[in-house]
């Protein structure tokens, strides 16, 4: 009955492998999100002494490694659970987003103005429709809220999360 159920249950050495281009949030704080999700998923299964075949620890083994020069995640996964991570770095990616988002309207929009507003400051670049002096990649974006560039003053306030 063992050799049906696996034949049944497909091939665990099947793998979906993916690098995930991130858009909003760090690879580096998704990945340890994903990882410490998934460590603990292991601690539970194991402190509630949940009997699992050798194949199904095989197949829910899922690897999340960033990739810090792309902001990307490799990722490998079995198909029956590549899904799940699919959507769990989706939901971080946009959370990541909603929280900029929020902080730029309370921070930013003031000086540097919305896609419908100008900002109260002419030398402001909109930020919706000019590429910045120093950069408009996230990188370029970090370095300037952490340093500062001719007359934006660094937002020592914010912690790297924020930025």
């Amino acid at each position: 009955m063992g050799l049906v159920r696996v034949s049944d249950e497909g091939d665990v050495r099947e793998r979906v492998n993916i690098v995930y281009r991130l858009n909003n949030a760090y690879a580096l704080n998704v990945s340890e999100t994903l990882n410490s999700w998934l460590q603990t998923q292991r601690t539970a299964e194991a402190d509630a002494q949940v009997s699992i075949s050798p194949f199904e620890q095989i197949e829910r083994e899922v690897v999340v490694v960033p990739e810090i020069a792309t902001n990307s995640l490799v990722v490998s996964a079995t198909p029956r659970y590549f899904e799940e991570i699919e959507k769990l770095i989706r939901e971080l990616d946009d959370k990541a987003l909603k929280r900029g988002e929020a902080i730029y309207a309370r921070v930013c929009a003031n000086c540097h103005g919305t896609k419908d507003q100008p900002g109260s400051l002419p030398t402001s670049p909109r930020f919706a429709a000019h590429t910045f002096k120093n950069g408009s990649d996230p990188h370029s974006l970090y370095r300037t809220l952490t340093h500062g560039y001719n007359q934006m003053v660094p937002q020592t306030w914010m912690v790297p999360r924020q930025k």
